[in-house]
């Protein structure tokens, strides 16, 4: 995590979160994510802490071409991070 860099800058931290692997990787891009291996991310995301400070919220990212059904995976990010 930047906590570092947000803390020298004054800057809160806001990940990127996405149910796919980033089309620049050969092999697997276009992907969607395990639900174990999502689970496990968003997991690390909440329980991140430095110096007693956490990701207060994340930045969702959904292409234009939906690939899945986006409302329920939505409603399972949300229940994961709560």
């Amino acid at each position: 995590m930047n906590f570092e860099y947000a803390e020298r800058l004054n800057k809160k931290v806001y990940p990127f979160v996405w149910y796919k692997i980033h089309p620049s990787n050969k092999k697997y891009g276009g992907s969607v994510v395990s639900a174990k291996q999502y689970y496990e991310y968003l997991n690390m995301l909440k329980n991140y802490k430095y110096k007693n400070k956490r990701v207060e919220k994340v930045i969702y990212w959904e292409p234009a071409k939906t690939t899945i059904d986006i409302n329920k995976k939505i409603k399972e990010t949300i229940k994961l991070l709560k």
